[in-house]
């Protein structure tokens, strides 16, 4: 029974919580609305649609904000695990959710794609070309070639910002290896992304060590808290 595992896994009573009615009125106005409309338009309870919805909003809103509350930081980063029958609309629930910022990640590629990737690699190989001529014009140089080693370093660090261009940027990521996830984490600007799915089995496998002897809970207990990973 699917739901049993997940109930074992997170360790509380699935059915405890029907009592306790998700709270719609919390959400911003425009995501109340859709939250009505999915839930007429499928039938569902607003739990479904209100867990994808919290998750969405936490990963639309990455790490561009931050409460500072004393000594504690509060961060906008979830992790939301939600658990209904088979047959129940989840993954199409969770596709109407979820599917507008997976459209604005296609067009971040898009436009990485079409603009980004070709002007970096026009920079990379227009640095290149002077890099060569500099190196050239060093060696024939006689006494301190000051100068040119000083515009090489430059054309060098310049080099290796513009080799960072060069990884396709991805906000969204289904599953993935704990080492995977922090590769890629590391080319994300401000070092931040996101994983979901529909069916989450796979990410919970990986999470309970699918690819290691342990648990691989350590990445994402770090990552939450801001920690250094």
């Amino acid at each position: 029974n699917d739901n049993a595992d997940f109930a074992d896994f997170a360790d509380f009573g699935i059915e405890g919580d029907e009592e306790k009615p998700f709270p719609v009125q919390c959400l911003p106005p425009a995501a109340q609305s859709y939250l009505h409309e999915i839930c007429q338009l499928y039938g569902v309870v607003p739990e479904l649609p209100g867990a994808c919805m919290l998750g969405t909003l936490s990963m639309a809103l990455g790490s561009a904000a931050e409460l500072h509350t004393g000594k504690h930081v509060a961060r906008g980063n979830l992790y939301v695990l939600g658990a209904a029958p088979s047959g129940g609309s989840k993954s199409t629930v969770f596709n109407r959710v979820v599917q507008p910022l997976m459209d604005y990640q296609k067009r971040v590629v898009k436009h990485w794609r079409e603009n980004e990737l070709p002007a970096t690699k026009a920079k990379i190989k227009m640095l290149n070309h002077r890099q060569e001529a500099l190196s050239k014009q060093s060696s024939k140089q006689t006494g301190s070639p000051d100068s040119s080693l000083q515009e090489l370093t430059v054309v060098e660090q310049q080099l290796q910002e513009l080799q960072r261009g060069l990884e396709e940027p991805c906000l969204v990521v289904g599953e993935a290896t704990r080492e995977k996830l922090v590769e890629m984490m590391s080319h994300c600007r401000r070092e931040t992304l996101a994983t979901a799915s529909a069916e989450a089995r796979g990410c919970i496998n990986t999470l309970m060590g699918r690819h290691n002897s342990t648990t691989d809970e350590d990445v994402f207990v770090a990552v939450w808290t801001g920690d250094f990973y």
